[in-house]
């Protein structure tokens, strides 16, 4: 069997699950590297020159998709076993520089990978990201990071109402007030620096992006202020001509071939990106909204296993 396309990621993901279902009903069942498994249950290992996966040779494998990485997995398992904290981090360290290795070598050997290891980062470092993106000319809410309490309050003072928001992304963004600030944030900001943006109100947008073109987008308008939290109600939306050109140049600066791209749409018609994620979640947003994300991303993964010489020309 040709295993000609790998996914780096859990099988019990739902996107894993249905990105091998749609490769496999077009001829190309994928190796899935479950990075969930390894290293308590699945063998990863380089040796004289190649990588070897479950005693498979990764030389053959033509095309990455890079769904998840599971690191931050191995950190809780380990810390609520047995074992020091130290060797948790220890064994949290080796496992992200193997996989990030093997990434490396990928990407040296002129194997395509959706998305590259070094885009992952453009989630983490938001304020790098946000900053890229502003000078690019791509709408974003005034922000700031700061551990100054004086600077928080001026920029309270100035906005009115504001979103204090993880920097490394993966939190829920919470709504603040110039008059509903305690102290005991400001007593937070000696354990650490917060992100903070102007608060933008309209509906909610997620956008894919695929090979520079938009593929799908859902439109909500949630009570809260984060729509991950609470009922969800996503529909399918069409966007500006505006909105498309602005959110692909966003993609595009960030290097990502494939993106889930946030943001918000006013009432009289302005956007404002949110966020940029290089790994997004669309498994759910196929289930509500109808739309296909799956087969673009597995069509799209076929083409790229062709030599460079011979792939087509949109590609």
């Amino acid at each position: 069997m040709r295993l000609d396309i790998a996914i780096i990621g859990s099988p019990k993901e739902p996107e894993v699950a249905k990105l091998t279902a749609n490769l496999a009903q077009r001829g190309y069942p994928p190796l899935i590297i479950d990075t969930a498994a390894f290293p308590q249950q699945h063998h990863l290992t380089f040796a004289d020159g190649s990588w070897w996966y479950q005693k498979i040779n990764l030389a053959d494998v033509k095309v990455f998709f890079l769904r998840n990485l599971h690191c931050s997995e191995l950190m809780e398992k380990l810390e609520g076993s047995e074992h020091p904290q130290n060797i948790a981090i220890t064994a949290l360290r080796e496992k992200d520089s193997m996989l990030g290795s093997l990434l490396r070598w990928a990407a040296e050997q002129g194997k395509p990978i959706l998305n590259p290891l070094e885009t992952l980062l453009c989630h983490y470092y938001k304020i790098d990201t946000l900053e890229r993106l502003r000078q690019a000319g791509v709408p974003v809410p005034p922000m700031i990071a700061t551990n100054d309490a004086d600077i928080v309050r001026a920029f309270a003072r100035n906005h009115k109402h504001i979103v204090c928001k993880p920097l490394a992304g993966g939190g829920i963004a919470i709504g603040l007030s110039a008059n509903g600030i305690l102290e005991e944030f400001y007593a937070l900001l000696k354990i650490a620096p917060v992100m903070l943006q102007a608060r933008i109100y309209g509906h909610d947008i997620r956008a894919y992006i695929l090979n520079n073109q938009v593929i799908a987008a859902t439109s909500t308008w949630s009570a809260q202020l984060d729509f991950r939290v609470g009922a969800q109600h996503f529909e399918p939306t069409a966007l500006t001509q505006a909105e498309a050109i602005g959110i692909i140049h966003a993609a595009q600066r960030m290097a990502l071939r494939f993106a889930g791209i946030d943001f918000k749409r006013t009432v009289d018609g302005q956007y404002f990106v949110l966020d940029v994620n290089p790994a997004p979640m669309f498994a759910g947003f196929e289930q509500i909204t109808g739309l296909e994300i799956t087969g673009p991303i597995a069509e799209y993964l076929v083409a790229m296993r062709s030599p460079p010489s011979i792939r087509p020309a949109s590609l």
